[in-house]
């Protein structure tokens, strides 16, 4: 049942006019009255708090979503850049301005991605870490066992989650005769 403040106002003036209403009636329908208003504001609270929590989840579902977009398409570059960097190991040696303006759409390329979150995974030299590296095969190497000693794919990372693992050669002891 629904009270509003002008309705009771006008009960009570004309009980009062009529000299029916007693005192502690009028106590007793002013306590009911504050009781609803108080309940009407507890619901208020919790239905501003539902939206802002659902505002807030709106929000970080469309991040991810853009997240998720910007993944897609920079993973399927990523093979892209693995032919574009072959190409530029193959024109090192030619100094002419076709390997210059190579290098600088290279460059551009990678400032793009990593605008987006793309970070390479460090690999040569490091310790094998199985979250971001993938053993393509294990090589005899004076360096201490578990350590990559070459990088036949490079690994990245996206906005702190690996998207792809480095495929390495990792180190192991040589083997004494």
């Amino acid at each position: 049942m629904v009270f509003y403040f002008s309705d009771f106002m006008e009960e009570t003036e004309d009980k009062k006019l009529m000299g029916e209403e007693k005192p502690e009636e009028l106590v007793s329908r002013e306590m009911e009255f504050k009781k609803q208003v108080e309940e009407l504001t507890e619901h208020l609270k919790r239905l501003q708090a539902e939206f802002e929590n659902y505002k807030k989840r709106v929000a970080k579902e469309r991040e991810e979503t853009r997240r998720l977009a910007s993944k897609d398409l920079v993973v399927k570059l990523l093979p892209f850049l693995d032919e574009f960097e072959l190409s530029l190991k193959a024109f090192a040696r030619s100094k002419d301005e076709n390997h210059k303006g190579l290098k600088l759409l290279h460059e551009n390329l990678l400032s793009i991605l990593r605008r987006e979150g793309l970070d390479e995974i460090k690999s040569l030299g490091e310790k094998f870490d199985p979250y971001a590296h993938e053993v393509a095969n294990m090589e005899e190497s004076d360096k201490e066992e578990g350590t990559v000693v070459g990088v036949i794919r490079k690994g990245y990372v996206l906005n702190g989650n690996v998207i792809r693992h480095a495929l390495v050669s990792v180190a192991k002891m040589k083997e004494t005769k």
